[in-house]
């Protein structure tokens, strides 16, 4: 038990007081326990110190008790007393070392009391001290004496008492009366009791910043924006270790005293603070800055200043480290950092925003006072705090003011705190903005308007280009957003601009590149369209509908040129140099057919970015003169055949020639390369590398993936020392690897997947840092050398699919760092005996094996995954499950077994199990609990009503349709079992049901169960709403879109070739959720051609991405959905996703699923597949359907009133016409982000019916459009 007269409950939040003890006493009990300490204990009692006192007897165990470490960390002062056996205990040093760690990190006040034994003693642990240490040495504590020496020789040099000579009592009372003016001499500031985070952010500024272990002078600076907790920060600071200092002073509100009362009131001050017994008579700020340097250069000071924001004010308070004695501490805080680093600060500390938990317990606490928001008030309590995004000062102002209110009235704030901040958080911030100076006005707009969220070096480029006008009130920027529906087109002339003489930033934008921006230009030009170029410095403008820029372009000072997507044929015509120029960007530019001489125009070009521009045929030669150009790239510009010699561009980082694939010789480098990083020349028609290649000493990535003429590699590859991953998968005339003559101890990745290699070198084993080895599918592979068993880093191993090779290297135990082993698909029948000493090994994938005893197995390896392919029976003869009780993960696909071992509910470690293509797997049996879910794609036999399936928290099921290639044609059972998805999931758990039960059983599965497919194709289906070209599409949401009857997302992509593996990303605009769950899956594709184009086509139920872990998803206005397509065991991206697309799927868009014989057998032949698409009733209509459900598209009466086929219309895009058929023109979505309205609205349809997209009267109604066009 510990004791302490009034003691302070701990809180998270820091107290008015930062301590819950005043004074920690260290003692040997069986020393002093019953006489000095004790009376010392009462004396101190008696003068109201709150003391820390540990009342436990003789202590046992070798730990000393968490509950006394956090005494000391929560004392302001500790009492050492110093006794002749106290270095006997190692509690008692142990203690003491705690105590010396507190003085130097957080300030804790450290006085010695040397009970009847010398100091000298104590300080060169001598007598009782040394046997005791020496001691401890002996039995085996030798690492734990060196810190306890070190703390006994630190607390001997402090100041303290020795009570060798006369009375005791006199002592007790010496002691507790200079103990309680130690706690009196300093004044302790207010600081609010509702403190969050403060704990951390103090252990980050005292001891490595503050630093009061060092005796220099030290200056910290402390900056963020108003209202954010500088002035907090620092008091608590102050009240933390102002103890430790001889002088104190806390100077506040500089920035507004200076203003109202002058410098020479400020030093006053701070001469009155520092020095009250004197008199300062100073009549001006030099006497002022004499009398403070005279008066303090020899004195230890800690001195703050608070709110300062200009240089005059710290010149004249501190203005230098010699004004000031051996360790001070000059504190400033401010909202410029610019400042403290003209005035060289030691150390810098920015206070930032609270995180989302810490910024809702700050507003509760002033809102409910509680830490946690009231019931029913909780989603309410997140939308305020996201309105005031982690500002301590409005999140105190919010929550007093919304204290005691009802739902109804915070409701309403919250309303208006969306349109209009409110009024005195409001003034803080716009204070920082109205003490700017013009220019730096100017600049805070320019970036707010144009760059929020930008590259910091690109705009600081572009602003640095800018000359601001002082005087004038002339247009300088232009920021236009063409995906405003009401904007159907617009024509901009030459006379719009001809005032514009200033125009300096021009963005003609849609927000996110969509397919109706080359298919539907809003922009319309005249031919001789001109506009004031001279000041321009930055002009983006995307679909740029002329065939060049105008011909009196020139702009002196541009910076940034950005117009992807524009329908150029040429750029400038000028003769002019663009000295300025940095940036190109022109990407999809697909009639730009030829590029000037840089050389000339831009000599100073450090981008140039020209992919898919697909007309492109040549490059000027002088591109090979750009020596400041550090990105080049050309991917996709797929009828470019040649490139001219590189003779100088020695700054080039990255050069991309991916996808030109018309492209066969690699040019020449005649120059200096050396700062060229990576290469990438996938899917080229390049036959050879030119021996120059080995120039390129600094080059850490070369991507070859996917040359399918390229034949061989240069014998000078080894002299790439830099490089690290070398891709060369699917180059399928690839036969040698060469041999390497040196070490490449950098080489972590090479990838050799899919080529024609029949044998690696020996000298592989000069591949020292190499962690993965990808040969899957070397079909014409027979062995692998001895020597790759030196290979010491390897982590992962492939063989799979080399069905030539036959063993693995006999000593392949000596990879002992090995982790993954993957050799299915090979001929290989058993693996080497040494395979046992892998030790690392959590993946093994591997044919025919004879398996290992299962002691062996279980004593041997952490198995993650084990599994093997066979054709009937369990297909893998594992051991006992219980004698794998570390197994995790279980694939048991492709397999024909009924059943499973009952005994798999023993595997209690079990998270993830497998069961893929089980084609004839008809029930599950109880799993144990920590599985909590199943993969079981193409499980077609398996009953959903097993019990053990009605536990999981979800079930994930994955169809996959390998097809024939595009060109031809799909047969019949394949062509229907794609226009029965998605509905034919049903039919596993309900064949002949009611239709009230199916309805049941519908619902659930889309609640619960995740399905794909893929299939050779090149569009993406009509009835997926929102689409893109590129890898990302964004939805715009509305503020009702998730709702009970959300279920989840319907995905879909068009991808170049079939990956390894496609992932799907779900990112909401606010950043304080966290990251939703990704989902996505893998691929196996074996027989079929899946090199050409392929769509894949997915649905995620909500309850699987962590929705319910979100409080208000409602309160987002975007959702961000980007695709990523993966080699699955590489650690690089493929950018092989061309186009992407999303729809909400909610409970009525279910309704058209019935329990309905097979499609095609519906007798009457107006229900054909191959009519139109028939329009939902409901009212959240469809893409052009209306909530009346009176409209209907197509000429058969049955079509109209058959639900299943109204669902197979809807889902299908070969039974769909195109969407501008569907009645009024001005409906047609095309690749517009298109919202669902507050009544339930389709996106091209409101509640009634009567309205679309472009109708500028939707969007004067729509209050949320509103909201988004202001």
């Amino acid at each position: 038990m510990a004791s302490a007269n009034r003691p302070r409950a701990s809180s998270s939040s820091t107290p008015v007081r930062p301590w819950d003890y005043e004074v920690f006493l260290s003692f040997r009990g069986e020393d002093t326990r019953y006489n000095f300490t004790d009376h010392l204990y009462a004396a101190l009692i008696q003068k109201g110190i709150v003391t820390f006192r540990d009342d436990g007897e003789l202590r046992r165990g070798e730990e000393i008790a968490p509950s006394l470490l956090t005494a000391i960390e929560k004392s302001r002062c500790a009492l050492v007393i110093l006794s002749e056996r106290y270095a006997d205990s190692k509690w008692c040093l142990e203690e003491l070392a705690k105590i010396m760690e507190s003085r130097a990190e957080m300030g804790l006040i450290v006085y010695p009391v040397f009970y009847h034994v010398d100091p000298s003693d104590v300080r060169h642990q001598r007598g009782r001290y040394g046997e005791a240490l020496a001691d401890l040495e002996r039995n085996g504590f030798h690492h734990q004496t060196q810190r306890w020496r070190a703390a006994l020789t630190e607390v001997a040099n402090l100041s303290g008492w020795h009570g060798e000579e006369g009375y005791e009592s006199e002592h007790l009372i010496k002691v507790a009366g200079a103990i309680l003016r130690t706690l009196t001499r300093k004044p302790i500031l207010h600081v609010d009791k509702n403190l969050i985070g403060m704990d951390d952010r103090l252990s980050e500024i005292i001891p490595q910043m503050i630093d009061l272990s060092s005796n220099e002078v030290r200056m910290i600076g402390i900056y963020g924006l108003g209202g954010i907790g500088k002035t907090t920060v620092a008091k608590v600071v102050y009240n933390r270790i102002a103890p430790r200092f001889m002088i104190t002073s806390f100077i506040a509100n500089v920035r507004e005293d200076s203003k109202s009362r002058g410098l020479l009131h400020l030093q006053k001050q701070l001469l009155r603070e520092i020095l009250p017994s004197r008199k300062n008579f100073i009549s001006n700020v030099d006497e002022g800055i004499h009398m403070i340097q005279d008066r303090l250069c020899f004195k230890k000071v800690l001195l703050i200043l608070d709110d300062v924001d200009t240089l005059d004010q710290l010149e004249a308070l501190a203005g230098d480290r010699n004004w000031f004695g051996p360790g001070s501490r000059i504190i400033v805080t401010t909202r410029d950092r610019h400042l403290l680093d003209v005035h060289k600060m030691d150390a810098f500390y920015q206070v930032k925003k609270l995180d989302h938990k810490e910024a809702i317990e700050l507003f509760s606490r002033h809102a409910f006072e509680q830490k946690h928001p009231k019931e029913d008030y909780e989603t309410l309590s997140n939308s305020m705090v996201r309105c005031v995004d982690g500002l301590p000062l409005g999140l105190k102002v919010l929550g007093r003011f919304l204290f005691g209110k009802t739902i109804l009235e915070w409701k309403s704030e919250l309303q208006k705190l969306k349109q209009e901040p409110n009024q005195e958080i409001q003034s803080v911030l716009k204070r920082s903005y109205d003490e700017l100076d013009r220019t730096k006005k100017e600049i805070f707009l320019d970036i707010a308007c144009f760059f929020n969220g930008e590259d910091e070096d690109r705009v600081t480029r572009i602003l640095d280009a800018c000359k601001f006008y002082a005087g004038t009130e002339a247009i300088e920027g232009i920021l236009f957003d063409l995906s405003i529906p009401k904007r159907k087109r617009i024509d901009i002339t030459t006379k719009s601009f001809e005032m514009m003489t200033r125009l300096r930033l021009l963005k003609i934008y849609w927000p996110h590149e969509s397919i109706s921006m080359r298919e539907d230009n809003k922009v319309k030009l005249s031919k001789d369209f001109e506009f004031p170029s001279y000041e321009v410095r930055y002009l983006y403008w995307h679909g740029y509908p002329l065939e060049s820029l105008p011909s009196s372009f020139y702009a002196e000072d541009l910076v940034e040129l950005d117009m992807c997507y524009s329908s150029l044929k040429q750029l400038w015509e000028s003769d002019e140099p663009l000295e300025m120029l940095n940036t190109i960007r022109v990407s999809f530019s697909q009639h730009l057919m030829e590029i000037p001489d840089f050389s000339v125009l831009a000599p100073n070009l450090e981008k140039l970015i020209l992919d898919g521009c697909s007309s492109l045929l040549e490059i000027h030669p002088s591109i090979g003169k750009l020596s400041k150009l550090i990105v080049l790239s050309l991917k996709s510009c797929k009828k470019l055949s040649s490139f001219p010699s590189i003779i100088n561009m020695e700054a080039l980082k990255i050069l991309n020639f991916s996808g030109c694939s018309e492209l066969k010789k690699f040019p020449d480098i005649q120059g200096n390369m050396e700062h060229l990083l990576e290469l990438y020349l996938a899917s080229t028609a390049i036959e050879e590398l030119p021996s120059s290649i080995g120039y390129l000493t600094r080059l850490v990535l070369l991507d070859l993936k996917r040359c399918k003429n390229l034949t061989s590699l240069p014998t000078c590859i080894f002299k790439l020392k830099s490089l690290e991953y070398l891709f060369l998968s699917g180059c399928s005339k690839l036969e040698n690897f060469p041999e390497i003559m040196e070490d490449m101890e950098n080489l972590k990745e090479l990838l050799l997947d899919g080529t024609s290699i029949e044998a690696l070198p020996s000298s592989i084993e000069c591949l020292k840092g190499l962690v993965l080895l990808n040969l899957r599918k070397c079909k014409k592979l027979v062995s692998l050398p001895d020597s790759m068993c030196n290979l010491r880093s390897l982590k992962t191993l492939l063989v799979s699919g080399c069905s030539q090779l036959h063993q693995l290297p006999k000593n392949v135990g000596s990879l002992q760092h090995l982790v993954q082993l993957h050799a299915d698909g090979t001929a290989i029948t058993q693996p080497p005996d040494s395979i046992v000493l892998l030790r690392d090994l959590r993946v093994l994938i591997y044919p025919g094996c004879k398996i290992l005893p299962s002691s062996s197995l279980s004593s041997l390896f952490s198995f993650w995954l084990l599994h093997r392919k066979s054709s009937n029976g369990i297909g893998l003869r594992l051991p006992s499950f219980p004698s794998l009780s570390s197994l995790t993960n279980l694939n048991l696909s492709r397999n024909n077994f009924l059943s499973i071992p009952t005994s798999v509910s023993e595997l209690t470690n079990l998270r993830d199990l497998r069961l893929g293509q089980c084609q004839n797997l008809i029930v599950i049996p109880e799993l144990p609990p920590s599985v909590p879910d199943i993969n079981a794609h193409d499980c077609t036999s398996l009953s959903l009503s097993s019990s053990s399936i009605s536990m999981l928290q979800w079930l994930q099921f994955l169809f996959y349709y390998w097809l024939k290639p595009v060109e031809d044609q799909f047969n019949d059972d394949k062509r229907d079992a794609l226009q029965r998805f998605p509905d034919n999931l049903v039919s596993f758990s309900c064949s002949e049901p009611s239709l009230s039960n199916f309805a049941v059983v519908k619902q659930k599965i889309f609640e619960n169960v995740a399905f794909s497919m893929i299939l050779p194709g090149s569009g993406i289906p009509k009835w997926i709403w929102h689409q893109n070209v590129g890898s990302f599409v964004i939805v715009k949401l509305p503020t009702d879109w998730y709702d009970d009857d959300f279920l989840g997302f319907a995905v879909c992509s068009v991808l170049e070739h079939v990956p390894d593996r496609i992932v799907c990303h779900l990112s909401p605009d606010t950043l304080d959720y966290g990251e939703l769950r990704d989902f996505g899956h893998d691929f196996h594709c074996k027989g079929s051609d899946v090199s050409s184009e392929h769509v894949w086509l997915g649905y995620q139920p909500c309850a699987q991405l962590r929705m319910f872990q979100v409080n208000d998803p409602n309160e987002w206005s975007h959702m961000e959905i980007s695709f990523e397509a993966t080699h699955r065991l590489s650690s690089r991206a493929s950018n092989v996703v061309k186009k992407g697309g999303v729809r909400l799927i909610y409970a009525e868009d279910l309704e058209s699923i019935q329990c309905s014989p097979p499609l095609g057998s519906l007798g009457d032949s107006g229900s054909r597949v191959g009519g139109n698409i028939v329009e939902r009733s409901s009212d959240r209509a469809g893409p052009c359907g209306s909530g009346s459900g009176h409209s209907s598209v197509g000429s058969s009466q049955y079509s109209r009133n058959d639900p299943l086929l109204k669902c197979k219309h809807k889902y299908f895009p070969e039974c769909s016409p195109p969407l501008g058929s569907l009645g009024d023109p001005g409906s047609r979505v095309g690749g517009n982000i298109v919202e669902r309205s507050s009544d339930g609205a389709g996106p091209c349809g409101s509640g009634s019916g009567h309205s679309s997209v472009g109708s500028s009267q939707h969007s004067r109604n729509d209050p949320l459009l509103k909201r988004k066009h202001k």
